[in-house]
């Protein structure tokens, strides 16, 4: 029986001299082809998830501007409690140690500087007083998507988008917070 010759090679193999395996080449071809899938994976998963990531970022803004906003609520409550009315403004709260100064601020610009918050209590005997009637809000600005978070007089708390935030301005409860926000916001 005649044993026939080795086949020529186009380059080292795979697997020893003289071994049938696969080319180096070939091999790189397969490896680095391997690794363009599994980048291309990562940049399709990456695309995917950014949005929801946002999201998340964004929600968390508006929690946190919630949490400061019924901490001003916490602080008007103390206050009302010790000194039957109303404080006359929030710096009153500050200064009394009733609400951080941190609280004032609203981290929704993202990594720009802090927005405030456009706070006013409204005259009157707080028994009288519309739980309803807004007593806090961001300021323009403050949110990218618009929104604004609120705050009621009976500690109710909501996010209102441009819309819903007007239509809440014209009501007539409203009318001492409206001129507060004007003077604050300009026109």
């Amino acid at each position: 029986m005649t044993q026939m010759p080795p086949l020529p090679s186009a380059g080292p193999s795979v697997g020893g001299s003289g071994s049938r395996g696969i080319p180096g080449w070939a091999l790189a071809l397969i490896i680095g082809g391997a690794v363009l899938v599994v980048i291309c994976v990562i940049a399709l998963l990456v695309a995917i998830l950014m949005p929801s990531l946002s999201r998340a970022k964004q929600l968390a803004m508006t929690t946190i501007c919630q949490t400061n906003l019924q901490t001003i609520h916490s602080g008007m409550r103390m206050y009302l409690a010790e000194h039957d009315a109303l404080p006359p403004d929030v710096d009153t709260l500050v200064r009394l140690n009733l609400v951080s100064p941190q609280a004032l601020q609203c981290r929704g610009p993202g990594d720009g500087p802090p927005g405030r918050y456009c706070v006013h209590f409204p005259a009157g005997e707080p028994e009288k007083i519309d739980g309803r009637t807004l007593v806090a809000c961001d300021l323009k600005g403050n949110h990218p998507d618009g929104m604004r978070n609120v705050l009621g007089y009976g500690g109710r708390g909501g996010y209102m988008d441009s819309r819903q935030f007007q239509a809440e301005l014209q009501h007539p409860r409203n009318a001492e917070f409206a001129k507060a926000l004007r003077e604050k916001e300009g026109p």
